[in-house]
């Protein structure tokens, strides 16, 4: 598993080793190229091979109209949330084996970007595309597969759980009148990982 932080790696570590579960925890600036090479260099040396690459990282450093949107942030916006996911990809490329799972996080702003945060929106767009365009690249050896979750209480969306009124609004446009879970998209992207999926695609 990967993370930004040192500090954050290392409690997330310890968590999942505290349930019996081997992890190895490596620091990783996706948009950091020589961060990216050690990541996969060090998978490698570790297990030989890379089996399932989940592809999580994403920033959305402000929340205004897309035509208000500097330079400077648009360049952040693809330069995390998209060119750095192909960058790792192509660096894990001759790692990866019949078998292989890739799994894109986009979103629910990816097929409807919300007017405050609609060019994090299209970075999401962007990955439904580039799901397809994989999954087509690397078949039928490798499956490429994407999650789309809506608004997820987590500290990058504290701008909608941290205002009572605001939730509410979120979670009224919902079917289920509830927000997302980490716990749901972590079960989706296992799911999708397994060896149950290719079951049952060799049935079909």
């Amino acid at each position: 598993m990967t993370g930004v932080r040192s500090k954050n790696v290392d409690e997330a570590v310890e968590k999942l080793k505290a349930k019996g579960i081997h992890v190895l925890g490596i620091v990783c600036h996706v948009s950091d190229a020589q961060q990216r090479k050690n990541l996969i260099n060090t998978t490698v040396e570790k297990y030989g091979k890379i089996d399932v690459i989940v592809s999580n990282a994403a920033v959305n450093p402000v929340n205004v109209p897309l035509l208000e949107t500097k330079e400077s942030i648009l360049d952040k916006l693809w330069e995390t949330n998209v060119k750095a996911s192909i960058l790792l990809l192509q660096d894990a490329a001759p790692h990866l084996k019949k078998g292989s799972s890739i799994i894109f996080i986009s979103s629910y702003g990816g097929y409807q970007p919300q007017p405050s945060m609609a060019m994090y929106g299209v970075t999401k767009t962007t990955l439904l595309g580039l799901t397809k365009a994989l999954a087509a690249e690397l078949a039928p050896n490798v499956r490429v597969n994407a999650i789309a979750p809506g608004f997820v209480p987590t500290r990058f969306a504290t701008f909608v759980t941290a205002n009572e009124a605001t939730k509410k609004s979120f979670e009224d446009i919902t079917l289920l009148k509830r927000l997302g879970s980490p716990e749901e998209i972590a079960a989706a992207a296992a799911f999708l990982a397994s060896e149950m999926l290719l079951t049952l695609q060799e049935r079909s």
